[in-house]
């Protein structure tokens, strides 16, 4: 049977011993590029930008749970402002990312980033993308244990490995030595998260889920019966990996997520699998706990497990950053702290190491710079994707759109302190994780008077654990604001205690809740 178009590709060239056609490109110009290495190029991490007959780029990196010091920061900001038209966007995946590249500048622009230990190998691609973490991995007061170690040393293990660059498809690991939710397993390929198996007698395990994504076809990762130790790990992921490579589907592009692989054959046979791989059996543990839902650990002062240290926590509207905020953390950083930095995959930023008496001058420095530490639930909790501006998959314009209803909300609910999640996407392959949050907004096209005008399906409820339930469809964008204005007027009016808002959609069916706010829901 013939390849398919993408993996012939990659069968007639691997894509990381393409970098002499990128070279060559740079020196040739935009209009030299071979069809095939438009795709080829996507595993250095540039992707074309819309409309793809324009000759600019979307330049992603890899930051491995989402570390970063001061120095790696400014060049962040100094590729943004030389090259990117003065803007960079963290994603969800704890990366930052730029737009406006061109072919000729791009092999200066990774030089720069590699000399100061930052790569953007396998940052696109049919690859394991960026390993997430807590952005308070070793921080944190109650993680079971710090795996910053085992994060990079996976991550550099590889990064350069030919055999793991060659996969079906994109592949997504986190990592986190803490019972938090703060990467999300449940949505990861691999998922690998700490708890105590015997909490009296302080003995760590970890526990790992398999098979998770998002997408127009969402699954929540399987949890297996096991206790790691930390040294197994390592090899369990790469196992994974191996039977990725090795098994997941290479002749149909929409169903080769490792998730499809999972479904098909259930936890148990996955598990068989791996351990026939590796030929060992791991320890059985029946009572894995689920990751923790946390809803308020990175914004504003936290205190540290190290005495008299703090991180402070940034709410970064849409995740956008010009080159000026960017510059100004990092002398900030250095300034008050350790000159140590965190991203997070709510697209936001943490400093971290602050001493207690730098805390006042660090958040008037903040302050001054036009920065938020969060204090809004509503303005804090936004997660958006790229949308039509740069996506060529996407359907809507999100970044505006989501700029607007944040401020929108945060004007008219000053004191709404809770966390609200509010997660926007610009088509169904929900890199904004709209399934998940407490109000899900997902982009569709929607034709009035002939005219095709942005809009939302809108679905409420999601979580962790649940997916949100869609109640309205094809609401137009201009619309949507008066809509979640009223949603949350009757939550407040008529929730219970201190439920949250996901809590409050809980108790009614959907036809309820669509009755309680249908009146502002007719375009």
């Amino acid at each position: 049977m013939p390849l398919i178009k993408e993996e012939q590709i990659k069968a007639d060239q691997h894509p990381f011993d393409a970098w002499e056609n990128l070279v060559r490109a740079s020196r040739e110009g935009f209009a030299s590029i071979a069809p095939e290495n438009f795709l080829r190029f996507r595993w250095f991490g540039i992707y074309q930008q819309r409309p793809k007959t324009d000759p600019y780029f979307m330049l992603r990196l890899k930051l491995p749970g989402g570390r970063m010091n001061a120095t790696q920061l400014r060049t962040v900001a100094e590729v943004a402002r030389d090259y990117g038209r003065g803007i960079a966007d963290i994603t969800t995946r704890q990366n930052f990312q730029f737009h406006w590249l061109t072919i000729e500048n791009v092999p200066a622009v990774l030089e720069k980033f590699e000399a100061v230990g930052i790569t953007t190998r396998g940052a696109c691609g049919d690859v394991t993308r960026n390993i997430t973490s807590s952005p308070l991995a070793g921080l944190e007061p109650g993680e079971v244990d710090d795996l910053q170690d085992v994060l990079l040393t996976l991550h550099r293990q590889l990064v350069r490995d030919p055999y793991f660059a060659n996969l079906p498809r994109k592949f997504k690991i986190s990592i986190t030595g803490s019972l938090g939710n703060a990467a999300q397993p449940e949505i990861n390929d691999v998922g690998i998260y700490g708890f105590w198996k015997d909490k009296t007698k302080r003995i760590p395990a970890f526990a790992m889920r398999v098979g998770g994504g998002l997408s127009s076809h969402p699954l929540f990762a399987q949890p297996l019966p096991v206790a790691l130790k930390r040294e197994d790990i390592i090899p369990a992921v790469m196992a994974v990996l191996q039977i990725f490579h090795d098994l997941g589907n290479r002749e149909d592009r929409r169903e080769a997520r490792m998730k499809f692989l999972v479904e098909s054959w259930g936890a148990r046979k996955f598990l068989q699998e791996m351990e026939k791989r590796m030929q060992r059996t791991f320890e059985r543990f029946k009572n894995v706990p689920s990751a923790q839902n946390e809803r308020e650990h990175f914004w504003g002062v936290i205190p540290q497990k190290q005495p008299g240290l703090y991180a402070v926590g940034l709410a970064v509207l849409a995740g956008r950053l010009q080159a000026g905020q960017l510059l100004a953390l990092a002398d900030l950083s250095e300034k008050y702290g350790s000159g140590e930095l965190r991203t997070t995959n709510r697209q936001n930023m943490l400093l971290i190491n602050i001493p207690e008496k730098n805390l006042v001058p660090l958040k008037k420095g903040l302050t001054a710079k036009g920065f938020d530490l969060g204090a809004n639930g509503i303005y804090r909790s936004l997660v958006v994707c790229t949308g039509r501006e740069f996506c060529n998959l996407a359907l809507v314009e999100v970044k505006v759109f989501s700029k607007k209803l944040i401020e929108y909300l945060t004007k008219t609910f000053p004191d709404f302190c809770e966390t609200l999640t509010i997660h926007v996407t610009g088509c169904p392959n929900s890199c904004g994780q709209y399934q998940l949050a407490d109000i899900g907004l997902m982009g569709v096209a929607k034709v009035v008077d002939g005219i095709r005008r942005d809009a939302f399906h809108i679905a409420v409820g999601g979580g962790p654990e649940v997916w949100g339930r869609k109640v309205f469809q094809s609401v137009l964008s201009e619309k949507a604001p008066a809509l979640l204005e009223n949603m949350l007027h009757v939550f407040l009016k008529k929730r219970n205690g201190k439920e949250t808002f996901s809590d409050f959609c809980r108790r009614f069916t959907t036809e309820e809740l669509v009755e309680l706010w249908e009146p502002h829901a007719k375009a």
